[in-house]
């Protein structure tokens, strides 16, 4: 599953490896924008890295979990945006940094543990 824009990306000249996208067997499946791919499995898209970036959301019964990919190098900046995000909700501060317009939708989905694709530290929320 990939996302429509990151695979027409992936596929210009210079963007990545070509054998890694378009290989004997390989099956892309287009979609646009959020999915439900299986019960209780998401696909977001978590534009940033890459435009086309996306991230797995997994309910599961003991918390969601979301595999993160490259929306944060670190656990830790994803940490502090859900401080601000927190932060503003509960004081009505106005003047933190602005999150991503993806972060809502992750956090409606109530996550209990976030990994992330370069990073070995979980966060456990």
């Amino acid at each position: 599953m990939v996302q429509r824009i990151e695979l027409a990306n992936a596929r210009r000249p210079d963007y990545t490896v070509p054998e890694a996208i378009d290989f004997e067997g390989a099956r892309n499946d287009n979609i646009d924008g959020a999915e439900e791919i299986l019960p209780q499995v998401w696909v977001i898209p978590t534009a940033g890295h890459t435009t086309g970036h996306q991230s797995l959301v997994v309910e599961c019964s003991d918390g969601t979990v979301v595999c993160a990919g490259q929306t944060h190098s670190f656990a830790h900046e994803y940490g502090s945006e859900l401080l601000a995000t927190r932060a503003e909700r509960e004081s009505a501060i106005s003047d933190l940094p602005e999150r991503p317009a993806w972060f809502e939708r992750i956090q409606d989905f109530d996550p209990r543990r976030i990994v992330f694709a370069h990073d070995l530290a979980v966060l456990e929320l």
